[in-house]
């Protein structure tokens, strides 16, 4: 999720189940250092997919809509119910993250390097700068842009092959029609 949404790992661990809207499929957050970080940030049907899952492997119900939306898999040994609690940072990245990072070659990788992932795909999928922004919860474009977007090879490319369509555009082969 925070390789798709560009969410801080802190505003994932601090949602709770009501800021989940299944419909919509938006996540709110809020509680942010700044206005802009308090924002709905929009999940692909993938990602709504996973967290219920997520949800239904913790035998929870979604019921009890102050519950927090991402727990850990703790089990109770004499009931075998998942008993988690909300998820620690420290835990998650050294028990979890570090250990998936490292199984995918990318020993070094941060929770926030997804952020940065996020903004840098947003960006190849041709998405507004504007949106972009919003999606990270920056009150500035200059943060998002500065940043946090990395323009790779393959974007730096395409860009070149865009100003040559500019400055050398293909006649119109109906232009050619008319003109015999």
């Amino acid at each position: 999720t925070l390789g798709e949404t560009g969410m801080r790992i802190g505003e994932a661990i601090n949602l709770n189940i009501e800021d989940f809207d299944w419909k919509t499929r938006t996540l709110r957050v809020a509680g942010a250092k700044t206005q802009a970080g308090n924002r709905t940030v929009f999940i692909s049907a993938t990602a709504q997919s996973l967290i219920s899952a997520h949800i239904q492997s913790t035998g929870r119900t979604m019921v009890n809509q102050s519950e927090p939306l991402f727990v850990s898999h703790k089990m109770d040994r004499e009931t075998g119910l998942v008993i988690g609690a909300r998820i620690n940072y420290s835990n998650f990245r050294s028990r979890i993250f570090n250990v998936a990072a490292a199984s995918i070659g990318l020993p070094d990788l941060q929770p926030h390097d997804l952020r940065r992932t996020a903004a840098t795909l947003l960006m190849y999928s041709e998405s507004s700068h504007k949106a972009i922004q919003a999606q990270l919860g920056h009150a500035d474009i200059r943060t998002t842009l500065n940043l946090y977007v990395q323009a790779t090879d393959e974007i730096r490319e395409e860009s070149v092959g865009r100003m040559e369509d500019l400055l050398n555009p293909e006649p119109d082969p109906d232009e050619k029609e008319k003109e015999a």
